[in-house]
């Protein structure tokens, strides 16, 4: 099996995670120059998607305070969000041309396991399992759909981290299930805050065929995602 890119991953995201403090840490004190000193050559910061991010997490977990989101997201209209309105449990987001209401997953998705789908509010439970809850969303799926595994950015374009989402047909458009922020929305927005790198792509069908193979095994869902096809060759061969 080729763990080079497995490796990479977990390289990429232990730097990204440092670096990433400590762009928090200078902007927190307010030490620009020191920043600027900081960063790499042809670095751009990622600030107001990053922001977004946060915030449509919070919104979509049980610390919601919809007043608080509302001047968070306000915040940040000079730097290209120009729609933030609050439609019962979503959102109605336009950013940088891209326009699409985030949804909280349960009111999107019925799930034979609604014990899974309503433990996402929980901010904590959630955090650090994209991958083993995208391969769960996806088996549980009723319509084809598929986990996308790629790249998506923190403060800057230099610091990137190995996620999965779950990609879906909602009325004829591409949308994106991200459960680590308990969110469907559309991919095109999706893109445009996270900036995601796609890859590599599994469809449900397969997923699904798969699930009786792993069910109750202790599974390296990264490693299952990478490199799909070596993975189970090498579980059948256990």
């Amino acid at each position: 099996m080729n763990y080079k890119l497995y490796d990479e991953s977990n390289k990429s995201d232990d730097i990204s995670t440092e670096r990433d403090a400590e762009i928090a840490r200078l902007l927190r004190i307010g030490e620009y120059e020191e920043l600027q000193a900081f960063l790499k050559e042809g670095e751009v910061l990622r600030l107001a998607k990053v922001e977004l991010f946060k915030i449509i997490n919070v919104f979509n977990s049980s610390y919601r305070q919809p007043n608080i989101q509302l001047l968070n997201l306000k915040a940040l209209e000079n730097d290209g969000l120009t729609k933030h309105e609050i439609y019962g449990e979503s959102l109605k987001l336009n950013f940088l041309g891209a326009e699409s209401f985030v949804h909280p997953i349960k009111l999107f998705f019925q799930s034979s396991d609604d014990q899974f789908i309503n433990s996402l509010n929980d901010y904590d439970s959630r955090n650090n399992k994209c991958r083993v809850n995208s391969f769960k969303i996806a088996n549980n799926f009723a319509d084809e759909s598929s986990v996308l595994t790629g790249f998506m950015y923190g403060y800057s374009n230099k610091n990137k981290y190995l996620h999965s989402v779950v990609k879906v047909n909602v009325n004829d458009k591409q949308g994106i299930i991200d459960s680590t922020i308990n969110s469907l929305m559309s991919k095109e927005l999706y893109d445009k805050i996270t900036d995601f790198e796609v890859v590599t792509e599994v469809p449900s069908s397969t997923i699904k065929k798969d699930f009786d193979l792993v069910k109750g095994k202790e599974i390296d869902y990264k490693n299952y995602f990478l490199n799909r096809d070596e993975y189970i060759e090498e579980l059948r061969s256990k």
